[in-house]
């Protein structure tokens, strides 16, 4: 195979040059990939992603593959999309209680919690969350095959949905390696959207705890994320929840982009402690 001409691989401060290229995914997409241990090239031009999956190896498109396989020392570490069905959660009652959840099915993951619902969405209702997702943060893009990526790597697009099956809220949770953290593998919690007609009603929090019961249920370790540490409002939302920051990346998207790294630890046992001591707090979200 004849290797590009034009080659290099990019981290997340050189995210400038992903919307200077030929990008057939959102910049803030890639981002994440890169985020979540993942691997970025841009190869005469175009941009090329190989993201880290639920297992800790690597994936990406079949296209992407013929342009990216020879970037790795053992071509084993890299592998093309293959989309498996979702392992069935390990319920937890107590866990649930703390958190307020009401009712779990392990099979279809449908968690029902202070009269909302949250599943994972439906290929027909991707178009509801695109418009969240501009509402919320003005972003655009081919997102559609985004989703299908998530799915693809072991992330999940998470819906919450009122009593008229209305979709109110998402979130957006991928697959993420990192070596710095207890074993390795967990989940970035990547975006979290909250419809401004339904907003102040506590449906933030209500996504978060459920991808924390979720991370508990597929024996995750972790839950990390990134946000504005200049941000009051961002800071005493998570650090309320249970995340602790834990380190200060200066200029991380580039420059005037700081960001503060924070994990919620489910391996720490005085961190998981926190949960059960303050039950009220996190049944108070309902």
């Amino acid at each position: 195979m004849e290797r590009e001409k034009n080659v290099h691989e990019i981290t997340i401060a050189g995210y400038k040059q992903i919307g200077q290229s030929n990008s057939v995914l959102p910049s803030d997409m890639v981002m994440s990939a890169l985020e979540c241990g993942g691997r970025v090239s841009i190869v005469d031009g175009r941009v090329r992603v190989a993201w880290r999956t639920g297992n800790g190896q690597f994936a990406c498109s079949d296209d992407d593959y013929n342009h990216l396989v020879q970037r790795f020392e053992d071509t084993d570490q890299l592998y093309t999309f293959n989309k498996n069905n979702k392992p069935q959660l390990q319920t937890n009652d107590t866990f649930a209680e703390i958190l307020g959840i009401d009712n779990v099915n392990p099979t279809s993951w449908e968690i029902t919690s202070g009269g909302y619902v949250f599943r994972p969405v439906a290929k027909e209702e991707y178009e509801a969350v695109d418009i969240i997702r501009k509402k919320t943060f003005s972003l655009e893009g081919p997102t559609h095959q985004v989703y299908d990526i998530i799915e693809a790597i072991g992330g999940y697009i998470g819906g919450v949905f009122d009593s008229t099956n209305t979709l109110v809220a998402f979130t957006t949770v991928l697959p993420a390696y990192d070596e710095m953290l207890p074993n390795n593998q967990g989940f970035l919690l990547d975006m979290i959207g909250v419809s401004p007609e339904a907003q102040g009603k506590g449906l933030g929090q209500h996504a978060v705890k459920v991808v924390t019961y979720i991370a508990e249920a597929l024996n995750k370790p972790w839950i990390k994320l990134t946000y504005d540490p200049l941000s009051s409002k961002l800071s005493g939302f998570y650090t309320g929840l249970g995340f602790q920051p834990i380190t200060f990346y200066k200029d991380l998207y580039g420059e005037g982009y700081d960001r503060f790294l924070a994990i919620l630890d489910l391996s720490n046992s005085s961190q998981k402690n926190r949960l059960v001591s303050d039950r009220s707090k996190w049944r108070g979200i309902r």
